[in-house]
């Protein structure tokens, strides 16, 4: 009887055991963590995997800021005078070189100017003998000093009006060296003063342009920067001589510069200070005050990463799937750097002698999904 009772005993202890380990074998993985797939399922998802790799990934700065042209990249031409335009030679966003015909104006009053100063020319011619001899009978007390101070007078009033012409004349565009007589004229052509696009206008044949209207805008695209905003508990982290990449709103092409300079203040509304960049190869599609995306590479590092493609985010927590053959597993991990499509995982040690998916994490993903 005694020996029948522990026959039972050893039968029900070793039926206990292999429950627990059953039990043990079907929790070594969370419920939902792992997934099997035939061969022709990995196939049609395009699964590849791959071991963690050594990359040398940019540490970015992400920042928002605007194309704007300095003042020495915008040049408004205008005249300090009222001109009719007689010819146009331009058209709007046409690229112009330094010195390139603009405009042909013309008026009535340019005649008068010149006129003016062949007149005064050739007065100062009389003035100026009548002064010398004035002065020699001064030395002789053949006259009163008083006549002395009048031709002098006189003389100087008169050159002063001369040069002030002939400083008009310079500033509308004319030679004065070359202007005589025989060598008036009523037109005057405008060249550009820099080379650059023409970005605005307002001009029209047979138009009236009054004094100081622009009549024709041209933005050098070669002095086009960027200001960036960079908030101030990151701008230590921004130093001259950085690279930067940039894109518009309009177009994904990706555009570089450098950090030229950055402010010395910290504007007390956004908590922002403004950060300087040269652009490096600007084109004439970038327009002054179009709005960009800014990354400034702050620094590189050796790190171990894996593709974008194999790294899942859900509640602001990142998982990768580990290939054990047919089966994958979800482990969480911590990410770091993403750059050129890689992602950088911190702790990588665990995960060195791991075939890791690269690619179908999402679709992985979602067959847990599935079966949860």
């Amino acid at each position: 009887m005694k020996t029948y009772l522990i026959l039972i005993m050893v039968l029900v202890l070793s039926s206990c055991r292999g429950t627990v380990e059953e039990e043990a074998q079907e929790t070594s993985f969370p419920q939902g963590s792992q997934l099997s797939l035939s061969d022709e399922q990995i196939n049609l998802a395009g699964i590849v995997s791959g071991m963690l790799e050594e990359k040398v990934l940019s540490d970015v700065l992400s920042c928002n800021g605007y194309v704007r042209v300095p003042p020495k990249g915008q040049v408004i031409v205008s005249l300090p005078v009222e001109a009719y335009v007689r010819e146009v030679h331009f058209s709007w966003g046409e690229k112009i070189t330094k010195g390139k015909l603009l405009a042909v104006m013309e008026h009535p009053d340019f005649l008068k100017l010149q006129q003016e100063f062949i007149e005064t020319g050739n007065n100062l011619v009389l003035l100026k003998e009548d002064l010398d001899r004035q002065e020699a009978l001064a030395k002789e007390n053949a006259i009163s000093r008083k006549s002395l101070m009048r031709a002098r007078t006189s003389y100087e009033n008169t050159l002063a009006s001369h040069t002030s012409l002939r400083e008009q004349l310079k500033l509308i565009g004319l030679n004065p060296a070359k202007i005589n007589v025989n060598n008036m004229q009523s037109r005057i052509n405008l060249y550009a003063p820099i080379s650059g696009y023409i970005s605005h206008h307002e001009i029209k044949i047979g138009g009236l342009m009054h004094e100081g209207d622009p009549i024709v805008e041209l933005v050098d695209i070669a002095r086009l920067n960027l200001h960036l905003v960079v908030y101030g508990k990151d701008i230590s982290r921004v130093q001259k001589g950085q690279k930067v990449e940039f894109s518009t709103e309009t177009q994904d092409k990706i555009y570089h510069g450098v950090v030229h300079a950055k402010g010395k203040a910290i504007d007390p509304g956004n908590r922002s200070v403004d950060v300087h960049v040269h652009i490096s190869d600007p084109d004439a599609n970038l327009l002054s005050g179009m709005y960009v995306k800014a990354r400034v590479l702050i620094g590189s590092s050796k790190v171990y990463a894996i593709p974008e493609t194999g790294v899942v985010t859900e509640g602001g927590q990142s998982y990768i799937f580990v290939n054990e053959g047919n089966k994958f597993r979800k482990e969480s991990v911590n990410t770091g750097l993403r750059r050129d499509g890689f992602v950088e995982i911190h702790s990588p040690e665990d995960f060195l002698t791991k075939n890791i998916v690269w690619t179908g994490a999402y679709y992985l993903n979602a067959e847990l999904t599935l079966e949860e």
